[in-house]
């Protein structure tokens, strides 16, 4: 499985994977860097928060090759590994996880960034979605994935502003 676009808040940023998609994960960090500020994406705010979002938010466990130094990701699925891979390509890289912290190098902003995880409500059948509650700089972040057929009739907009709530 490959990732290669997705949708946030029903507005697709597939272009952004087709101008980079022959590119080695180096050029496209070196995109992203170059061009942080996607149009109809206020300064790439949702950008960034998607892809941190998929770095952040998922069941992947971390394996490091005592030989190599190698990062190794092992995922209950093809989905959640493709998914921690786009964030990788995007400079969002999984280090390290455990039941009460995540740790993520965060190549855009050059710093490592550590996650603590509060509660974690895991994927089934019947809520077709995975939620997170983490601390991160003393702010609290309720991070949720899942089915479109469930996302989005779950998202609302004040037409007034234009705020997502």
């Amino acid at each position: 499985m490959r990732y290669s676009a997705v949708a946030i808040v029903q507005q697709s940023i597939e272009w952004y994977f087709k101008e980079i998609a022959a590119k080695s994960d180096k050029k496209i960090r070196k995109y992203i860097e170059l061009n942080p500020k996607p149009k109809g994406l206020p300064d790439g705010e949702q950008l960034y928060k998607m892809f941190r979002l998929l770095a952040v938010c998922h069941t992947v466990v971390v394996d490091k090759d005592q030989k190599t130094g190698e990062l190794q990701y092992q995922a209950s699925s093809p989905d959640e590994l493709a998914l921690i891979q786009g964030a990788k390509q995007a400079g969002l890289t999984l280090l390290d996880k455990s039941q009460k912290e995540m740790v993520i190098q965060n190549v855009l902003l050059k710093r490592v960034e550590k996650y603590e995880i509060l509660a974690e409500f895991p994927f089934d059948s019947t809520r077709k979605r995975m939620s997170l509650i983490v601390r991160f700089e003393g702010q609290l972040i309720l991070m949720t994935k899942g089915a479109d057929s469930i996302m989005l009739p779950r998202i609302s907009f004040n037409a007034e502003d234009g705020q997502e709530n």
